[in-house]
């Protein structure tokens, strides 16, 4: 699996994380990808945060991405691999939420800007890329299939539509940490 975004940090965190995006379960773990003090982090199944080499730029936009491969979990920021940690199961049981930790988990809150957001079955990135400015749906035959993109443009209301086709659409709550 792949989860990646674009993102505009307004300040570092103090002591805790902000989840970009997150999967979490209280009292178990989830995966997901945030930023922990300055450092791109990764939450993954059976074992503690992963965290890069580099810290995140604020007040700028970055592409930030993790990819939970079958033989390693790899950070990339602005294409370029900033960390790698052990493997992660696929476990499932909870949803994706962008800009905290977990659904039923709600701590953690990023405090930023997101423009967009991509979650892909497979891994979308094994070496250095350039990261796209907006992410559009793959090719139906293509190796890695994004499940989710969302795009600040494409807001109805409070509904977020999937662009990936799969229809995986969302909402859009405010939630003042």
């Amino acid at each position: 699996m792949t989860l990646e975004c674009w993102v505009w940090p307004k300040a570092y965190p103090v002591r805790d994380c902000q989840f970009f995006i997150g999967s979490d379960i209280p009292t178990k773990h989830g995966i997901g990808v945030a930023m922990c003090e300055a450092l791109l982090s990764a939450e993954y199944l059976a074992g503690p945060m992963i965290h890069s080499e580099g810290a995140i730029p604020l007040e700028r936009w970055s592409h930030v991405a993790v990819v939970f491969g079958e033989m390693e979990t790899r950070l990339y920021l602005n294409g370029r691999r900033v960390g790698t940690g052990p493997a992660t199961k696929a476990q499932g049981g909870t949803t994706f939420v962008v800009g905290n930790v977990g659904r039923s988990n709600p701590i953690n809150y990023y405090v930023g800007k997101v423009r967009t957001v991509r979650v892909s079955k497979g891994e979308r990135y094994t070496d250095a890329f350039v990261p796209e400015e907006k992410f559009s749906k793959d090719a139906h035959d293509a190796p890695v299939k994004a499940v989710l993109i969302y795009d600040g443009a494409a807001v109805e209301g409070g509904r977020v539509i999937d662009l990936s086709g799969e229809k995986n659409h969302g909402w859009w709550e405010r939630i003042q940490p």
